[in-house]
């Protein structure tokens, strides 16, 4: 999302003219956002301080950005411009745009201050700290910024309304280090950073910098495992963004007066599945590492414990734990200095076990253990992820025992989405249907996150063959524990087949026993072994794991209540042993478990359902809204077609039928070229069109390119409707512009969601300022166009549908 861009020159314009603010608003209407007026009242102060910046510097033949989303999360950049140097360097600049006036250092927490914002006076984190995550960020996810010297990225900050006093406030010494990489410029550098501006963008050339910097690929959020490493020999390759920032801030100030005072401490760290927890985690256990404490890492899964001490190392190893070591037998009361506890939800009651020696046993709760083995013990929890019935872990249950031990307690809140292509409403909608609220949500469809139900098995797990196919061990297959799982081998060691639906007979996820062949990977591997791709997890191999794509079997353990209309959990549907034996709480159980699968995707999750009413009740509430679309459709009529083989296209046709029953077949260059300039172009065929009105102005051609996923795959036949009418405000279209625009194929045509903004002229006539080329697909960014009146720009024709299958 990106609420304004347009040329520095229109920009001035529009602020000058008292209209940024309303076209940001026209903006935000187009991704159904709305904002508070503190926010809005923000833009209209900050935005001026920006037009006299870019006054200053003489920026001309420059682009900017406002409100820049980036990818894989909801926060903002306040403010890119693009543009070459005095040297001929490509540059993007970022500025983190701050109204602060008055801000007091915190002497306990790095690269924090408090200040008055939202209404109160807060802790919040230094505008260079918050400049160098976002740096940070893009660094890691917009690809063409990986190599500095063909587009470099400059990250500071500007608070226009605060007054620089040497050492104190801002400037404060303890801060100095981060504002030398990300300078910090107060209301009277305004020369200065103009100065700064001119240096890095006055040779301009933007529009050419702003694409580059726009159509570059976007990486797919990069796998936690994949730098474990990295981060505990403390290189962090995730950055924290602002509430993660609070949480390991807290936690290390913590741990500083805590070893000072030799007091007792307790943090929780809530959040909802997606929200970084991890990522908290395994930062603080880097920092504190190296700082030479003595910590530990402590998660109840051993399949992530394994997936993490496999990237780790020998070192890294020692820091890795499960929840049972801390026993009043073998550790001491604060013999350590801090314990991080991941998924805190899976706490079990007592550490005791089969493989306990009775001099270990104990009847101290497991959350006391952790409590008391530590001076600063930290959960990071999720209320809502319990999955069985000796899993006590709670926000509560956590309070009364830090209260036993008279220990301080401070909570942490994580609202923001990193999973879920950073859709917060996804999991919000999630909850719903599931029957968390009763806020009767729809997911809509700028959502971005590719959620699909599927009719068959087969296909569900075609789809997550298709993604493992392009990047290994990006997706994986999860089921509802509605099947048995053989403890023993079949013949030759192969797994036996548990699950059949249908056209599908696959096994669990290899129990770890002998006998089996040795290139089956065991259930606690499934989720980084290339093999796992051809198992199915379930919910205690796939808690705390995250991939590109998720695929979810929901078995017969949920059913739809046609009295309550809602869901419940069907006790005599499920095969887990543990959960039929703690029947009462069930329903509260299966729920969590689904929430946890259907959770898993950081890009997409395809769902089959073996109970129809249930899938008819998730179907339901698929409805989207007419605003983004144009018209009303549920998500099955946007479902992927079938293959492309199984379309049909006849080289000839009686005429009779032409434009009643068939459309003429156009590659999208013959298409412009016919519809748009009236010039002779040779169809490649007819293709049959059934259930829709036709007439002959419309036409078929193949679309290649993901961008528009997923209203219309890749390599889908649509129907368009040449010469067309009155507005085309939010509707999808086909345009020709002789520029090569599309991310996709290089070519001058390309698929969009239409988006314009007008300007007014004395005499009320009125032009375009500027459109905007929407992508559905989070992964592209809008294609700007600066000047539609060259000639070079056509609409050629709107969307009607996909060519779907009879």
């Amino acid at each position: 999302m990106i609420l304004y861009q347009g040329t520095t020159t229109q920009f001035k314009e529009a602020t000058m003219n008292n209209r940024i603010v309303d076209l940001m608003k026209d903006s935000a209407k187009n991704y159904g956002r709305v904002f508070r007026e503190a926010e809005i009242n923000a833009w209209t102060n900050s935005y001026q301080h920006v037009k006299n910046l870019i006054e200053l510097a003489g920026l001309t033949d420059n682009m900017i950005s406002l409100e820049y989303e980036i990818p894989y999360n909801t926060s903002r950049i306040d403010c890119l411009l693009f543009g070459k140097g005095e040297s001929g360097k490509a540059y993007v600049v970022l500025i983190e745009l701050k109204q602060w006036s008055q801000v007091e250092e915190i002497n306990d927490e790095d690269n924090f201050v408090e200040t008055f914002t939202g209404g109160a006076s807060r802790r919040v984190a230094h505008p260079a700290q918050q400049a160098s995550s976002y740096h940070t960020h893009l660094i890691n996810f917009i690809q063409v910024l990986e190599v500095p010297d063909e587009l470099d990225l400059f990250s500071c900050a500007y608070c226009h309304n605060y007054q620089r006093e040497p050492d104190k406030g801002l400037y404060a010494k303890r801060y100095s280090k981060i504002i030398e990489e990300f300078p910090v410029y107060a209301k009277d550098d305004v020369k200065v950073l103009a100065d700064k501006l001119k240096l890095l963008l006055s040779k301009g050339d933007g529009f050419e910098i702003f694409n580059r910097f726009m159509q570059s690929p976007v990486r797919p959020s990069r796998k936690l495992l994949e730098h474990v490493a990295n981060i505990i020999e403390n290189k962090p390759v995730f950055s924290l963004l602002n509430e993660q920032l609070v949480a390991k801030n807290l936690i290390m100030a913590k741990v500083r007066k805590t070893a000072k005072n030799k007091t007792k401490s307790v943090i929780v760290v809530h959040g909802g599945p997606g929200t970084g927890k991890t990522v908290i985690a395994l930062n603080v256990l880097a920092d504190l590492a190296k700082s030479g404490k003595i910590v530990f890492y402590a998660c109840k899964s051993k399949p992530f414990r394994e997936a993490l001490m496999n990237k780790l190392g020998r070192q890294g190893k020692l820091l890795v734990s499960n929840l049972s070591r801390f026993i009043p037998s073998q550790v001491k009361e604060n013999e350590i200095d801090v314990v991080i506890v991941d998924e805190a939800h899976r706490i079990e009651k007592k550490s005791n076990s089969q493989y306990t020696h009775k001099e270990h046993r104990t009847d101290m709760p497991q959350i006391e253990q952790l409590i008391r083995c530590a001076q600063l013990s930290v959960f990071f929890i999720d209320d809502k992820q319990n999955v069985r019935s000796q899993e006590v872990g709670s926000t509560a249950l956590i309070k009364d025992i830090a209260q036993k031990y008279n220990a301080d307690y401070d909570d942490v809140e994580l609202y923001s989405q990193f999973r879920c292509n950073g859709s917060n409403n996804y999991l919000y909608w999630l909850e719903d249907v599931l029957g968390y609220t009763n806020e009767k949500r729809m997911l809509k469809h700028e959502d971005n996150f590719d959620f699909r139900i599927v009719d068959t098995p087969a296909e569900l797990y075609s789809f997550i063959k298709k993604h493992e196919g392009n990047k290994s061990n990006s997706a994986r297959l999860v089921a509802g524990y509605c099947w048995p799982w053989s403890k023993e081998p079949a013949a030759g060691g192969a797994l036996v087949k548990d699950v059949v639906i249908g056209d599908l007979a696959m096994p669990w996820e290899a129990p770890d026993i002998a006998g089996l062949q040795p290139e089956l990977p065991r259930w606690y591997q499934w989720a980084f072994k290339t093999a796992g791709v051809e198992q199915i997890g379930c919910i205690y191999t796939a808690q705390g794991f995250e991939f590109d794509y998720i695929g979810v079997i929901v078995g017969s353990d949920l059913k739809y209540d046609r009295d309550r209309d809602c869901l419940v959990g069907n006790l005599a549907g499920t095969c887990d042993p543990t959960l039929r034996r703690g029947g009462k709480d069930f329903d509260k159980y299966v729920k969590n478990i689904y929430r946890v699968l259907m959770t898993r995707g950081m890009r997409g999750c395809y769902v089959y359902f073996v109970d129809k009413e249930v899938e008819a009740f998730f179907k339901s509430r698929l409805q989207f809204d007419s605003e983004s679309l144009g018209e009303t459709l549920v998500y099955s009529d946007v479902i992927t077609p079938k293959e492309e083989k199984l379309l049909e296209i006849e080289e000839n046709i009686e005429k009779q039928l032409q434009f009643k029953e068939y459309l003429p077949v156009y590659d999208l260059a013959a298409a412009c070229g016919y519809f748009g300039q009236g010039e002779n172009a040779e169809q490649y065929g007819w293709i049959k069109v059934p259930g829709v009105r036709l007439n002959k102005n419309m036409f078929v051609s193949k679309v290649i390119g993901h961008s528009m996923e997923p209203l219309i795959p890749d390599g889908s036949h649509c129907i368009f409707q040449a010469n067309v009418v009155g507005s085309r405000q939010g509707k999808i279209v086909l345009v020709q512009w002789n520029t090569p625009i599309d991310p996709d194929t290089g070519g001058k045509f390309t698929v969009k969601k239409y988006a314009s903004t007008k300007k007014y002229n004395a005499d009320d006539s009125w032009e375009h300022e500027g459109i905007q080329l929407l992508p559905i697909n989070p992964a592209y960014i809008p294609i700007v166009i600066p000047d539609s009146n060259d000639g070079e720009f056509r609409v050629i024709g709107e969307f009607v549908a996909v060519l779907q299958n009879e």
